[in-house]
C-alpha cells in the first residue's frame, strides 16, 4: 500500500484525454484559423466583435493577444467566420478562458448546405477565477457542413488558444505502402501466421509502380494457396479509446477477392481475436472499411492484415483511425518510488472525457481504514 506523509502539500491535476502519448500522425490540424488571435493588425483575422468585445494585450495565455468580453446580462461578444465541416464527423472544440467575474463559454452553431441552422452545442461554463481554465466539448456534425464559433460572456472574461479539430486521430506508418531503395516496404511485411484464415497460406507480394491508386507504388499480392496476406507492424493500443476504424483501397484481378483483418494481440504477441471485413471483388479501386467491436480487455497491440484470395490483388492507401471512445475512462497516476517523507507529492487524474458540468472533480485520499485524510478540488489542466 502506498503510504504518504501529509506534512507537505499533495497536488492533484486532471488531464483531459491524456491517456495516450504522441504518435504517428496523431495530432489533427486545427480547422479554426487564428485561434490564438495573433494575426491581424487591428481586429484578429477571422473574428468579429459584438458589443463588449475587445482585444487584451500582454496578458494572454500564450503569445501577445487574447480576446476579452464584457457583458452585464450575458451576450455573445466575439464570433468567428464560418468553418467548413465534414458530415457525420466527430469534432472537438476547446479553448482557455480566464473569467474575472461571472461566467463564460464557447458555442458552436451548425449549418447545412443551404446555410440553414441545423443545431448547436456549447462547452460547459467557466466560472470566476483569476487562472486560465480549460473548457471543451465533443460533438458530431451529423447533417452540418459548416460551423460558426462564438464566445459568450456574462461578467468579464478573456479567451485564448481556441481550436476545432476532428476527434479521430491517424496512427499508421507508411499508409501508401511506398517501398525503399532495396524494394522493402517499411512498416509492412508478409503475414506469417497460418491460422488467421481457413486453408493453406501461400503466395508472394511485390511493389507495383504501374498499378497504383496514389503515390509511387501499390503492393501486389498473388495468392497461390487458399489465401496470402501482408500485415502492418503491431501498433500499441492507446488507453483513451476503445473505438477504431481500419481501411484500405483494393482492386482485384478476375475472380480474386480482397479482405482486411484486424488482429488483436496481448503483450506476448498472442492473437486474442481476429475481426474480418467483408470480401471485395472487382477490377476498379474500392475502399474496404472495418469498424470492429471494442478490443479484448487485455489487448496490448493491433495489426492490420491485407489478404488476397483466388489470384492477384492490389492494395493501397491504408488507414488506422482512433475514434471517439465508446466508454468513458479515468485513471490515476502517482509516483510510488520517488517520494521523500518530507517532500511534496503529486498525482495525475487522466480521463478521456471532459466533465459536462465543467465543475472541478473532488479528489480524496483515504487511509487504510477508509477515512478521508485529505481532499481537494481538481480543475482540468488541459489535454496531453
Amino acid at each position: 500500500m502506498l503510504r504518504l506523509s501529509w506534512r507537505r502539500p499533495f497536488v492533484a491535476v486532471l488531464c483531459y484525454c491524456s491517456l495516450s502519448s504522441p504518435s504517428i500522425n496523431a495530432f489533427a490540424q486545427n480547422l479554426l484559423p487564428n485561434g490564438s488571435f495573433e494575426n491581424g493588425a487591428i481586429a484578429p483575422i477571422g473574428w468579429k466583435s459584438s458589443g463588449g468585445g475587445t482585444i487584451a494585450t500582454n496578458i494572454a495565455r500564450s503569445g501577445d493577444r487574447s480576446l476579452r468580453g464584457t457583458s452585464q446580462r450575458g451576450a455573445v461578444v466575439w464570433t468567428s467566420d464560418k468553418i467548413n465541416l465534414g458530415r457525420k464527423t466527430d469534432y472537438r472544440l476547446d479553448g482557455w478562458v480566464r473569467c474575472y467575474s461571472g461566467e463564460a463559454k464557447l458555442r458552436v452553431d451548425l449549418f447545412n448546405d443551404q446555410d440553414q441552422p441545423v443545431g448547436h452545442t456549447e462547452t460547459p461554463q467557466a466560472r470566476q477565477s483569476l487562472t486560465w481554465q480549460y473548457i471543451a466539448s465533443e460533438w458530431n456534425s451529423l447533417r452540418a457542413t459548416s460551423a460558426r464559433i462564438s464566445f459568450w460572456v456574462k461578467g468579464q472574461a478573456d479567451l485564448d488558444d481556441v481550436s476545432l479539430t476532428p476527434v479521430a486521430t491517424r496512427f499508421m506508418g507508411n499508409k501508401g505502402v511506398e517501398g525503399d531503395e532495396r524494394g522493402r516496404i517499411p512498416f509492412w511485411g508478409e503475414e506469417k501466421k497460418d491460422t488467421l484464415l481457413p486453408g493453406p497460406r501461400a503466395g508472394q507480394f511485390r511493389l507495383d509502380s504501374e498499378v497504383k491508386r496514389e503515390g509511387k507504388t501499390s503492393v501486389q499480392l498473388v495468392s497461390t494457396g487458399e489465401w496470402f496476406a501482408v500485415s502492418s507492424v503491431n501498433y500499441p493500443l492507446p488507453a483513451w479509446t476503445d473505438a477504431f476504424e481500419f481501411s484500405g483501397w483494393a482492386r482485384c484481378d478476375q475472380s480474386a477477392s480482397a479482405q482486411l483483418l484486424a488482429c488483436w494481440a496481448d503483450g506476448r504477441q498472442t492473437v486474442l481475436r481476429i475481426d474480418r471485413s467483408d470480401a471485395l471483388r472487382g477490377g476498379e479501386w474500392h475502399v474496404i472499411s472495418l469498424i470492429p467491436p471494442a478490443p479484448p480487455s487485455n489487448t496490448a497491440a493491433v495489426r492490420l492484415v491485407a489478404a488476397a484470395r483466388g489470384g492477384k490483388v492490389w492494395f493501397d492507401d491504408f488507414d488506422l483511425l482512433r475514434l471517439r471512445p465508446r466508454q468513458k475512462s479515468m485513471r490515476l497516476f502517482v509516483n510510488q518510488v520517488g517520494y521523500g517523507l518530507e517532500g511534496p507529492k503529486s498525482a495525475v487524474v487522466a480521463a478521456n472525457f471532459f466533465p459536462l458540468s465543467g465543475k472541478p472533480l473532488t479528489f480524496q485520499l483515504l487511509n487504510p481504514k477508509g477515512k478521508v485524510v485529505w481532499k481537494q478540488e481538481v480543475s482540468c489542466a488541459g489535454r496531453n
